[in-house]
């Protein structure tokens, strides 16, 4: 085995230098050893089912159980912060292995092991506990997906295959390959003391049935989401169609001389040029939403002028509104600080949800402020207002697409894309009763934002 290198962490994870694993050093191949009592997993919905069930159960454990857990970044461990802050509190002894790609982190009771790109482990995501009265281990290992794209290989999809045991040897043999890795004795209190096999088979018994709750429930969303996907794709080819449809037909009269005069001519000029923003604003949406959600999407750090990005903007939908008889109004405070962020991406987010008050609203006013460390932008309209039921899934991006008919005049790929924009800020979006009828969209942007995957979020 070579020799193991030697990790100075950065950002203030440890004050000390951490001895990492040898590059080389792997679990999956230990794991799939595992005969008669494990669990072959190909689906990560329901490796992350089992995974929380492990956590689950250590919580529940009536002693104190040694915890590993491989996040492979450990920008993918903040989100589970908490939970791990709960298990640290009880007792129970963690480790954290992933690469560092996050914000400082000082967590009593929790060791972080660090990792550079290329160690075996990077490429493995693992839950390991063993206790007095509870052992069980899942070990998945990376698998990379390639698409092709005009001739070309990309790396696509992430995908994995995952082993889940509660065989007594395997989860000893993998805690003490990792103990020993990281040059730690055996603990006698945990692997010398008899096992209760009655509460271990019971353990296992309810995370069973919890995973089959879980995947039945699972299962269900899936098959729902494949219809509202469904519908989806028919309501983009309508809208679609329907904006080429109009750009077309514009080009073609003016194409064959057919205006009247010159006031018609720029009004063709302006539904063609509204219908093909309209058009590519729906692919971008479509585009970044799908990298948003695979991490692949990069967050600019610009110094943002809010006070002239917001007028900007606003300029541009006003003489929308003017056009159609509405009224836009802003009150924005002149000395607004100036906010860390992607310029780009938050002209886009102001676009979405200027252009969604247009739609259903005559008078729609927008203010900034900067209250509690937070930028805030709130946009009121004196539209139909959304029903509280609705005012978390209409951020899911196949919401539009089960509003019928009646309710629907777009896709709610703009509403889902600048939530998830705003959130990648570190910031979020509220929606507030407006003062006499309509709604307000609040956008909350922190000064500071984290890196990329650093902010810390509390589990749904």
């Amino acid at each position: 085995m070579p020799s193991p290198e030697i990790n100075t962490p950065v950002g203030g994870f440890d004050s000390r230098t951490t001895l990492a694993v040898s590059s080389e050093f792997a679990l999956f191949p230990r794991a799939q050893q595992a005969h008669g009592q494990s669990l072959f997993i190909h689906q990560r919905h329901a490796m992350e089912v089992i995974s929380h069930e492990i956590e689950l159960h250590t919580a529940q454990s009536s002693s104190q159980s040694i915890l590993f857990a491989g996040f492979q970044r450990l920008s993918r461990f903040i989100p589970q912060i908490d939970r791990y802050e709960r298990l640290a509190q009880q007792g129970h002894q963690i480790y954290i292995f992933g690469v560092q790609d996050a914000e400082s982190l000082s967590i009593p009771g929790v060791e972080f092991i660090f990792l550079s790109e290329r160690h075996a482990l990077a490429r493995e995501w693992f839950v390991i506990s063993i206790s007095q009265h509870y052992f069980s281990a899942l070990v998945s290992e990376e698998l990379v997906q390639f698409t092709q794209v005009s001739g070309d290989f990309f790396p696509g999809k992430k995908l994995y295959q995952g082993i889940w045991t509660f065989s007594e040897g395997t989860v000893t043999d993998l805690v003490n390959m990792l103990l020993a890795e990281l040059g730690l004795l055996p603990q006698p209190g945990l692997f010398h003391s008899q096992y209760s096999y009655q509460e271990q088979l019971a353990a296992v018994a309810i995370s069973a049935n919890h995973l089959v709750s879980q995947l039945e429930k699972r299962n269900h969303d899936l098959l729902e989401q494949q219809r509202l996907y469904e519908d989806l794709v028919s309501m983009l080819v309508h809208d679609l169609r329907g904006s080429l449809t109009s750009v077309i037909g514009s080009l073609e009269i003016l194409d064959t001389g057919r205006t009247e005069n010159e006031a018609e001519r720029d009004l063709l000029v302006k539904n063609s040029l509204e219908n093909s923003r309209r058009l590519a604003q729906m692919i971008t949406n479509m585009l970044d939403i799908n990298k948003i959600e695979s991490g692949h999407l990069e967050i600019k750090r610009d110094l943002i002028n809010m006070v002239d990005l917001i007028y900007a903007v606003a300029a541009r939908w006003n003489v929308t509104a003017f056009w159609l008889h509405k009224t836009l109004s802003l009150q924005v405070e002149p000395n607004l600080p100036v906010l860390i962020g992607d310029a780009d991406l938050i002209e886009r987010i102001l676009d979405n949800i200027l252009g969604n008050a247009v739609k259903y609203a005559d008078h729609i006013q927008l203010q900034a402020s900067f209250r509690d460390k937070y930028l805030e932008i709130e946009v009121e309209d004196n539209g139909p207002g959304i029903p509280t039921e609705d005012r978390v899934r209409i951020f899911n991006k196949y919401t539009q697409a089960n509003l019928g008919v009646a309710q629907r005049k777009g896709t709610g790929l703009g509403l889902a894309f600048s939530k998830m924009a705003v959130e990648a800020h570190g910031g979020r979006i509220e929606i507030r009763d407006a003062p006499q009828k309509g709604v307000i969209f609040a956008l909350l942007f922190p000064l500071i934002p984290p890196r990329a995957g650093a902010q810390r979020k509390k589990d749904s």
